[in-house]
């Protein structure tokens, strides 16, 4: 096997077993997978994410924090928060509400502001709650006067908005 492509392959095969309930961080698969160097690692998720299959792009997504640091993973999904499909910048959202890093604020609340599915809103407000700060402020100020759109959940956007206004008034005055 080409020594260049076998993170690429190791990692799409484990993802496509991902979905069948593979989900171990200590799984003998996901440790072999451990011993490749971060950047052929990050190589390869990067040539998944943009190339693969839709269902082993999801399942890349769920993989990664097993897989890198949380800077790392930052860095790899922060730029598919453009990524044409909303389900995939959805998932993306919510991975984000659980890793309090700077960088997600101000493209979370871009995506507030811009992107055409309520979905998406929602939960790019609810990772607001989560790791907003002061730079979201005027999206979701927007978002809560404005934005009259659903979730599936029947959740609006200007509810989410609003309780992640309280979120980030709440931290700053603990500050």
């Amino acid at each position: 096997m080409n020594y260049h492509l076998e993170p690429y392959t190791d990692i799409v095969n484990l993802l496509r077993r991902w979905g069948d309930g593979f989900k171990d961080e200590n799984a003998p698969e996901i440790l072999a997978l451990r011993q490749y160097n971060i950047e052929q690692i990050t190589k390869a998720m990067t040539a998944i994410l943009a190339f693969a299959e839709e269902d082993v792009r999801f399942h890349a997504v769920d993989a990664i924090p097993y897989l890198v640091c949380g800077e790392v993973v930052i860095d790899l999904l922060l730029p598919y928060l453009n990524d044409p499909n909303r389900i995939l910048r959805w998932v993306l959202c919510e991975l984000f509400h659980g890793f309090p890093d700077a960088r997600v604020v101000l493209p979370l609340a871009k995506l507030l502001e811009a992107d055409i599915d309520p979905n998406v809103r929602v939960v790019a407000a609810e990772a607001l709650f989560a790791v907003g700060d002061e730079r979201a402020i005027p999206a979701l100020v927007h978002a809560a006067e404005h934005d009259d759109g659903k979730d599936f959940e029947d959740r609006t956007v200007s509810y989410a908005a609003r309780q992640a206004l309280l979120a980030i008034e709440k931290r700053t005055k603990s500050v």
